[in-house]
Order: C-alpha cells, then structure tokens, then sequence
C-alpha cells in the first residue's frame, strides 16, 4: 500500500474574497422555467475561457472576481426588473452535475420519517416547504442561460415539485420523482402518509406521535447531504411552528450558502504548481491511472445483456442498534474509522463471493471511488455552511485471499491509506491532474453507452451521525428516521454504497446500476456484506 500514498504536497492556504453579494448582482426578467443548454455547457460555464486555464488568465483569483463583478454590474444596467439575480458564471462542474441529473445519475435523494401528534395536512406541509424555500439558500439556486452563457441565479417564487400521495410502494414513488421532477423542478418533496399498521422507526415515540409520514427528497445541483439533513430539521420545524401557531422568520437563514471560494483557489495554486513541475504531474497521472479498473465482480458475476429501461435499484439493510455498536467498538479497539471498516467489509464480502465463484488468487486488488466532504478543507465554521461540497477521490486497497483473518489489519492499511491522501488534499489534486491531462467528460454522450465504461469497483458516501443535525425535539412534531438513497446507473461503477446514522441505528443502502448487476448479483453481495459485518464485531 506504501507505494500508492502520494509525496508530500504543501500548499499555503489563502483567503479568498467572499463570493459576491447579492448587491452586486444583475437582475433579469424571465419565466421561472428551465432552458435546454448543452451546446453552450463549456463555453458557457468557463465564461468563454478553456476550462484548465481559466484561472491562471488573470494575476489572482481576487482580481478575476473582481472583474467578474464589474462584468455583472454592466449587465444589470441592461436588464429591467427582477425575476431572479444573476450571482455568478456557473462552474464547470456544477454544469456536469446538472447534466448528470438530466440524465438520471448522481441524482440523489433521501427518504425521512415524521411522526405528529396531530394530522397534518398537505396544505400545511405545503406552507412549510415554502418557508423552508425562503429560509434555506441553496433551494432558490438554478443555472440559468442567459446571453449565451450559463448563470447561477437566485430565483423568485421558486416552484416545488410537492405532491401529497396515497401509499404505494417506495421504489415505485422515487422512479416517479426522478421521471417527473429532474427536468422540471429544482428540489422535489414527496409526502406519503405511512400505513396504519406500519411501525414508528423510534418504538418508544410511536404512542406519543402517532401519526407517520415519509418524505422523499431530491437534492439540487446546489446541495450535499449535509445540507439535505439541514432542510429536512428545517421542514420539521416549520412544521412544529405552523402546528403550535408560532411565528416563522423567512428573514432568518438557517446559514449560509457557499461554493467555497477557498477551495476553489486552492485549485488554482495546485494548477500552477504542477504546470511548473512537469515530472510532478506525470507522477500524480500515472498514480491516478493505476486506479482505474475493471470491477472484480465482474471476472464471476458478468454483467447483464439486452437491459432494457435501465435504472437504479436500491437495496436498504438495517443496521441495529447492538451491531452498530458492536461493531463500532471494535473498529475503535483496532484504531480504525467506522468508514474503513465498512470498506474492508465491502471488500470481504466482494471477495468470498467470486471466490466461491471459482476466481482464487493469492490477493485482489479493489478501488473505491469516495464521494468525500470537501467542508474538512473550509477555515470558516463548516456547521453554518450550505452547499454542494462533495470530492471525488479514489483509493486503491489490497484485500488478502483470508478475508477474515486478515480482516482488521487490512482494515488498518485502509485507514491509514485513506487520511494520508485526505491529508495531501487528494480529493482536489485528482480534480486538477484530470483537468490538466485528460479530456473533458460530456455527461450526454458519456451515457450514450450502455452499459458505460467503469473505472472503479464501487462508490462510497458516509453520511456520518445525522442525530445532531436532523433531532429537532419537537412538542408536535418529530423526525423518526432517514435512509439516503441515489441514482447512479450509467456512471462509472456498478454500485455505490451509501451509510447514515440516526438515533443510535444506521441504514445501509446498495444503489445498484442495473445494466452492470442482476438482481440476484446485488441481493447476494447486499446479504454477504450484513454476514461480514455480523461476523466480524462478534
């Protein structure tokens, strides 16, 4: 494992201007509709620059914002009253992630629990939503075309797709929301009332708060899971101030939206190191490109042919309150995190599988590819900021042919792999080196393949301990659970797996390509992986 964490690489951090205030901006009147805009998605979110070198065109970062400010400030002087405000030119990857969206992956989406001790009803939850909109920046966020270029704009009066549904099966619900609301709706909420005799998550709230409802949410552009878990307690709690006839400050912000202008110049002083060291940059693309690989899974599970209406599948465990803790405790006795942990177990049970399927070597190599919270990298209170902050990051671990004796030792090279490339800023160096030496992605024509070419074995997103961010204590009202789920067929690998914890249990979720894994494949791996974890905290 030695050989694959990088060199050092230290970098000063500086700070960089505040992103620009809403005074500052352009007004434009338009309908609230969204436009079509993949031919200009290059030009347009680059400002008209190449997309690696747009940065390095002006003296500092500063002073490009600077400049961009002056150019928004000729732009209002053209434009009457408002409908929205232009902020900014959109980011190149905040145009991929819409676009992605638009192609029905990296769409993310989180299934809640409320309990009431009173009916609620949908034009109360409807009044929530509304003034959760107001309180929580990020919901009135949309990329909007304007001159030819791609804007982000704050809206006015933004429409939620808000529906309130009879009960049907939840897998059928999330395949609706992603039909219906990702090319017409920035966030959607879906509400179905829970079955009478369906059980309160929390057993000992169900007496108290007998009325159940499960949320679905869809996340924008402009979101993370981290602020998903802040809209959520912030629906609740509209809901708990509507109910007891309490006031609601829409003034009052629950933070503060940010792109991270810090790590954004980061970027930039990454870039302009390595184009001052060639050799540097080498290292760094061969290092990155011996990460990509086919999935082990596929050498005894091949993948499906002739898929028709490929999609996402999603398979939820439970992971109860005794074996989350048991298994905690020993992953804190051997020194390692809850994460790498889990990605031994997912490696383990990825293992034992082909190996009963006759594929046997001495050891196998795997690559996870981390959906990583880029706030760790922030100077400012990361608490009281919204936003999307997500990294990409790749890792590539050993797994020994012994899966259970060697579990926990491989479990301590993970670890320790893991925060030295957290800790070299892994996350943004593998953003430049692929800006600088590969070509750039078009999300549309990426997903014309199917199935499209993998580069890893699996995702991985922890969305850690939600209680302190989600328990709102409610009189009236209260949140009782959360499962994150996600979209991400036709992406770069064939399954990511998502972990949460809320009120002493966890939900693990495999979000299964279904043009890559059958059914069986999935369910298989899904219930190797509980058997794993199960065996080891024992």
């Amino acid at each position: 494992m030695a050989g694959l964490i990088r060199g050092p690489w230290q970098l000063g951090r500086q700070t960089i201007h505040p992103a620009l205030q809403r005074s500052a901006a352009a007004t434009v009147t338009t309908s609230a509709t969204r436009t079509s805009y993949a031919k200009h998605r290059y030009v347009g979110a680059c400002g008209g620059l190449d997309s690696q070198n747009r940065h390095r065109s002006t003296p500092s970062y500063q002073q490009q914002q600077q400049q961009q400010q002056l150019r928004f400030q000729h732009s209002e002087a053209l434009i009457g009253s408002p409908d929205y405000r232009l902020l900014r030119l959109a980011e190149r990857e905040e145009v991929h992630v819409e676009q992605w969206m638009q192609n029905y992956t990296r769409l993310g989406m989180s299934i809640s629990t409320v309990n009431s001790k009173v009916p609620l009803s949908a034009d109360l939850f409807h009044s929530a939503l509304k003034h959760t909109a107001n309180k929580v920046p990020c919901l009135r966020l949309a990329i909007k075309e304007v001159f030819g270029k791609l804007w982000v704009a704050e809206v006015d009066n933004m429409d939620i797709d808000f529906k309130m549904i009879k009960h049907r099966k939840i897998d059928k619900v999330l395949e609706h929301i992603k039909d219906e609301g990702v090319n017409n709706y920035p966030w959607s909420v879906w509400v179905m009332p829970a079955q009478k005799d369906e059980p309160c998550p929390i057993p000992e709230m169900g007496e108290a708060f007998p009325h159940q409802y499960n949320l679905i949410l869809k996340q924008n552009v402009f979101m993370d899971g981290y602020s998903m878990a802040r809209t959520l307690r912030c629906i609740v709690e509209c809901l708990e101030d509507l109910v007891t006839g309490k006031p609601i400050d829409d003034r009052s912000p629950i933070g503060r939206y940010s792109r991270g202008d810090e790590l954004l110049g980061r970027k930039v002083d990454i870039k302009k190191a390595l184009k001052n060291d060639p050799d540097r940059l080498e290292r760094e693309k061969e290092w990155l490109m011996s990460t990509f690989k086919s999935p082990l899974l596929y050498e005894a599970f091949p993948m499906p042919s002739n898929v028709e209406n490929v999609t996402t599948k999603h398979i939820v465990k439970k992971v109860e309150t005794d074996l989350l803790n048991a298994f905690h405790s020993k992953c804190k006795s051997i020194g390692v995190s809850i994460s790498s942990g889990l990605l031994e177990v997912f490696n383990a049970a990825t293992v034992e599988m082909v190996q009963d399927a006759g594929v046997r070597q001495e050891g196998y190599q795997l690559v996870v590819g981390h959906y990583v919270n880029m706030r760790r990298y922030l100077l400012a209170n990361p608490k009281d900021v919204l936003g999307s902050f997500i990294g990409k990051m790749h890792q590539s671990m050993h797994c020994s042919a012994n899966t259970r004796k060697d579990f926990w030792e491989n479990a301590k090279d993970i670890h320790e792999n893991f925060h030295a490339l957290i800790k070299q800023d892994g996350p943004t160096m593998e953003e430049c080196v692929r800006d600088m030496v590969f070509p750039p992605i078009d999300p549309d024509e990426f997903v014309q393949t199917t199935p499209t070419k993998d580069e890893r074995d699996y995702a991985f997103s922890n969305l850690m301990d939600l209680t302190p961010t989600l328990f709102n204590n409610g009189k009236y009202v209260q949140h009782t659970n959360i499962v994150a789920v996600n979209y991400n067929h036709n992406y770069t690998h064939p399954i990511l797996y998502e972990f949460q914890t809320y009120h002493g249990f966890s939900h693990l979720t495999g979000n299964y390509d279904t043009s890559k894994l059958t059914d069986d494949t999935a369910n298989e791996l899904m219930d190797r992986i509980m058997g794993v974890l199960r065996s080891v905290s024992s």
